[in-house]
């Protein structure tokens, strides 16, 4: 009885953690676009196009998704680019770097 009473507090335990990730992750978000709007507003004044500002949080999380995206396809792979060779540090392990 002793262990599914530990077993319980500790998935309140792990619960309560994951709401406090993701209260501070929104809060983070918040913070981000409260510093962006302003920016953002100033730009769609200056190119008079205020409509589109409509999309503003909907883009807001297209560019966290996409950051993540390719920040995580960054670390895949080889790339060329300007005629520079580019690969990841985990290709190159255990070889020669300057090849």
């Amino acid at each position: 009885m002793k262990a599914s009473m530990r077993s319980s507090n500790n998935y309140q335990k792990s619960r309560i953690g994951y709401s406090i990730l993701i209260f501070v992750s929104l809060l983070f978000f918040l913070l981000k676009m409260v510093i962006d709007l302003p920016l953002m507003y100033s730009f769609n004044r200056f190119q008079q196009s205020l409509s589109l500002l409509w999309f503003f949080p909907f883009m807001e999380l297209m560019n966290a998704v996409y950051t993540l995206i390719i920040g995580m396809a960054g670390n895949i792979g080889k790339y060329e680019w300007k005629g520079r060779k580019i690969s990841t540090y985990a290709h190159n392990a255990g070889s020669d770097f300057h090849k």
